[in-house]
């Protein structure tokens, strides 16, 4: 039996029209945390998922760092902080 190739398993991942197994990953923080313990919290999920090698988490938590930059903070002095922060700690970050 010939092995599958990347191309033929991708085309066929993208043929498919539901997915067969959906997760719903959570927030990695509690309404109840303030701002602060929020973005800390956000980091170390994305850090911990960079680091066991688990893309498709890291991109849920990517993604909720991006939903609380924009809709969390309200203050854009703040917001304008963060992201500062955020891109500080990613150019220093060695592949």
């Amino acid at each position: 039996m010939a092995e599958i190739s990347t191309y033929q398993r991708i085309l066929k991942d993208l043929r498919q029209l539901q997915p067969t197994e959906i997760v719903a990953y959570p927030p990695p923080y509690t309404t109840a945390a303030s701002l602060e313990e929020k973005f800390d919290l956000i980091n170390a999920a994305i850090e911990r998922a960079k680091r066991i090698d688990n893309r498709i988490l890291m991109l849920a938590n990517v993604y909720y760092l991006g939903h609380f930059l924009e809709v969390g903070i309200q203050d854009n002095t703040r917001r304008v902080s963060r992201v500062e922060q955020t891109m500080r700690t990613t150019q220093t970050t060695p592949p």
